[in-house]
């Protein structure tokens, strides 16, 4: 076994809270974003957590696994996982973790079971940050 210096580098690849946001928008960018998990150098080695905003929410992308190969766009990741957080606070930076399967605001949604098995797909993204969008449009507080 090797030991690997690493590190932890948290990017925003997505911002969708300002602007006219669509799903036609919201795919087209979702192909062109570079989502890239890990980076070698001659430091060492860099996570990277991949974030997309809307507005009070954000998206984290969690990869299956670690791939040897370099990958570069989503659609070459196959299915992925997300995590959903809210803004508590926007001075503080607070952000509580929402379980969509059992959150009022996303229960009906047909994507919730997808979102902890790895099966998160690009079209399933794009219902997800626009359901987001939407919330954020309605300031939607339980």
């Amino acid at each position: 076994m090797t030991k690997v210096r690493g590190a932890l580098e948290i990017k925003t690849i997505l911002d969708f809270s300002k602007g006219r946001v669509t799903r036609n928008r919201i795919r087209q960018s979702l192909r062109k974003a570079e989502v890239i998990e890990q980076i070698q150098s001659n430091k060492g080695l860099t996570f990277r957590e991949n974030w997309i905003e809307v507005g009070m929410y954000k998206i984290n992308i969690i990869p299956y696994a670690i791939s040897t190969e370099p990958r570069r766009r989503l659609r070459e990741y196959g299915g992925i996982a997300i995590n959903i957080l809210e803004a508590l606070n926007h001075e503080k930076n607070h952000h509580r973790l929402i379980h969509p399967h059992d959150d009022e605001r996303f229960k009906d949604q047909y994507w919730t079971d997808l979102t902890k098995n790895y099966k998160v797909r690009i079209k399933h993204l794009v219902d997800i940050i626009y359901h987001c969008h939407k919330l954020d449009k309605l300031r939607v507080f339980l």
